[in-house]
């Protein structure tokens, strides 16, 4: 099926709300070594798409702690500017509110360095005080990270940054990592092949030629300097940057992970996982069958604990 994307997933197109498809994403992960997801959070305005998109994110953390795996946010601020929000620390305030009140206090919310994990894909549009402004529904301050190569700054609200794929490419991640600057998460990539131009959205400037070697040698990179390592990403098809199953790349990069993570699971238990999901949609008319086969899935998940 042809998508806005150079990539195709293993199991098709699909939607990011069903939960079978989510139970599919969290099972590799948690064979492959992953231990939580960072969820790319658009916050509580409602506008534009981020109704569906909140949506989406709450159906993925639902299911996060059957599977054994933490998560944490990350904050999109420029958010507030593309909704043309008029007032955009009055509405990150209750959107921190509601990072508190419903996130923090659950278990299996991620920690760093003994607090609640919040970063942000910025800042773009907050700046400066308005950061602590904003802050001020935390009953708990959290371990705050921003994106690295950002101009805008957080009057001392953050404590480190994130990479990202990025141009400069190994040598970009070299020298962040080489500095001290502050709690660092780093990044392990496969490359990055965008659609925006195929997609009508503009040329774009740059590109890194996707493969397994590649996300290799950033994945060793990575786990070399630092302590905490995000995967960028898991599914983001448009930018080419996925990891999970896809029809050009199958398992790869999962076997990749497994080793350097040293799980017992092999690619045999991602293949079974995969085959549980495609029964889930063939019995989904079918209430024992479904529950049959979610303990199944859950058993498979669970092989190793």
């Amino acid at each position: 099926r042809q998508i806005a994307s150079h990539y195709h997933p293993l199991i098709d197109a699909y939607a990011s709300g069903d939960t079978r498809v989510i139970d599919w994403q969290l099972g590799l992960m948690k064979l492959s070594g992953v231990t939580g997801i960072l969820v790319d959070w658009p916050g509580t305005s409602g506008l534009l798409d981020y109704g569906a998109n909140m949506r989406n994110a709450e159906a993925i953390i639902s299911r996060t702690a059957a599977h054994g795996l933490e998560f944490a946010i990350v904050y999109e601020d420029h958010n507030l500017e593309l909704a043309k929000i008029p007032d955009h620390v009055g509405q990150a305030k209750k959107d921190m509110q509601y990072i508190n009140d419903r996130y923090f206090s659950q278990s299996n919310h991620a920690k760093l360095n003994g607090r609640p994990l919040l970063m942000d894909f910025g800042p773009q549009t907050l700046n400066g005080d308005e950061w602590n402004q904003a802050f001020t529904p935390f009953t708990n301050k959290p371990e705050f990270l921003i994106l690295w190569y950002q101009t805008k700054t957080t009057a001392g609200a953050s404590h480190g940054d994130f990479a990202w794929p990025s141009q400069d490419w190994i040598s970009g991640l070299q020298g962040w990592y080489g500095k001290q600057t502050g709690t660092k998460v780093g990044c392990a990539y496969s490359g990055f092949n965008s659609f925006y131009k195929e997609g009508g959205w503009g040329d774009f400037p740059w590109s890194i030629p996707v493969s397994v070697s590649n996300f290799q040698q950033s994945l060793d990179l990575g786990l070399a300097h630092t302590d905490t390592l995000q995967v960028a990403t898991w599914n983001d098809y448009g930018e080419g940057t996925q990891i999970e199953p896809t029809l050009e790349f199958e398992y790869q990069f999962l076997e990749v992970l497994q080793k350097k993570m040293g799980v017992s699971s092999t690619v045999a238990d991602l293949k079974k996982v995969t085959d549980t999901y495609f029964h889930r949609v063939q019995y989904a008319d079918n209430a024992t069958m479904s529950a049959l086969l979610e303990k199944q899935h859950f058993d498979l998940v669970h092989k190793y604990d």
